[in-house]
Formats: C-alpha cells, sequence, structure tokens
C-alpha cells in the first residue's frame, strides 16, 4: 500500500547515481529562478563529503519542482538546487539521460 509519502521506486545495483556542483553566472542564475514557484529549502538528496566543502550550507537553497521536471521532462528522478548569494547549483540525479539533439 502507498502513502502519499511513498516511493514508487527502490535504486537497485545497477543504477547510476550523480551528484555535483556547479557554478552559474548570476544573469543566468536570476533568469532560471525569476520564473515558477520557488522555494528555500535544505538540499533534499544528501551531499557526499567528497563535495561537501563546495556545496558549503546545505540548508538555504531555491528548488523548484517545475524546473527539475524541465529538465528531467520526468525520464529520470533528478533535482537542482540553487544558491542565489554565491552562484553554485547543486544536482543530484539517479540513471539521467542524455536530451536528443544534446
Amino acid at each position: 500500500m502507498l502513502t502519499q509519502n511513498s516511493v514508487t521506486w527502490v535504486p537497485g545495483p545497477t543504477d547510476v547515481s550523480m551528484q555535483g556542483v556547479a557554478q552559474v553566472e548570476s544573469a543566468t542564475l536570476a533568469e532560471i529562478t525569476a520564473n515558477g514557484t520557488w522555494e528555500e529549502v535544505s538540499i533534499g538528496c544528501g551531499v557526499p563529503e567528497e563535495i561537501a566543502v563546495e556545496v558549503g550550507d546545505p540548508t538555504r537553497w531555491l528548488h523548484g519542482r517545475a524546473f527539475d521536471e524541465s529538465v528531467t521532462r520526468t525520464q529520470y528522478s533528478g533535482s537542482f538546487y540553487f544558491d542565489k548569494q554565491t552562484g553554485r547549483v547543486y544536482f543530484c540525479a539517479v540513471n539521467p539521460t542524455t536530451r536528443e539533439g544534446s
């Protein structure tokens, strides 16, 4: 029986998990976060120790579910978190795919 918070699948041994942090130009970040619904949240997918220093404080990031879906096109599980003060984006994905034409 599934509840409102149930996960419909569990990553298995052949799934690929990818996490990372990147720098975004302030104008690009402003353009991305100008549209849609954004919430200030803690990073919800955990930050690996290896990149924790680069990520910094994981508690005050902007997240938008519609943005996630615009990137993943619901073909894979992925979340993107933006730090407007530093221009960083943190991403976490399971089984990411390449878009056609990319």
